[in-house]
């Protein structure tokens, strides 16, 4: 009977990564690998963070700016330094009063909120479009001047 017990496939279980969420044996491996809120997940921005996927929410509000920032450096590949791209993501921080930087859980959702709110700041829609004026060596439209 207890060989049976550690083997039969109906037998309801806790989750094994601790989820709290009880299954049969059977669906266990489904169930971690798919649907699981403590399945392992890396940082959908790339950074090297491993977290659960519960924490996915967590990790982007703490991580934002590092975020942002990856993502201003992909979008515009060279004219800006370090500094700059910084100075930029911060501004957008603040020009982002909806708060879809902070709501995006993947890189293209954050590009797009980036390209949105650049695209609004360029055109004067932000009362921090002036922000883009304090390094006079770039235009918004990234051409360099």
């Amino acid at each position: 009977m207890q060989k049976h017990d550690l083997a039969c496939p109906y037998k309801v279980l806790l989750c094994e990564q601790n989820c709290e969420k009880r299954l049969l044996r059977r669906d266990m491996d489904r169930h971690c690998v798919t649907v699981c809120p403590m399945r392992p997940m890396k940082c959908p921005f790339g950074c090297d963070s491993s977290f659960p996927e519960r924490n996915l929410e967590e990790h982007c509000s703490e991580f934002l700016q590092q975020h942002v920032l990856k993502v201003l450096k992909a979008i515009h590949k060279k004219g800006f330094t370090a500094e700059e791209l910084k100075e930029r993501a911060q501004l957008l921080e603040k020009a982002d009063d909806s708060g879809k930087l902070a709501k995006a859980r993947d890189t293209r959702s954050l590009t797009n909120v980036v390209k949105d709110l650049e695209a609004k700041m360029k055109d004067g829609h932000s009362s921090y479009r002036d922000g883009f004026s304090i390094r006079p060596k770039f235009k918004m439209d990234n051409d360099m001047v």
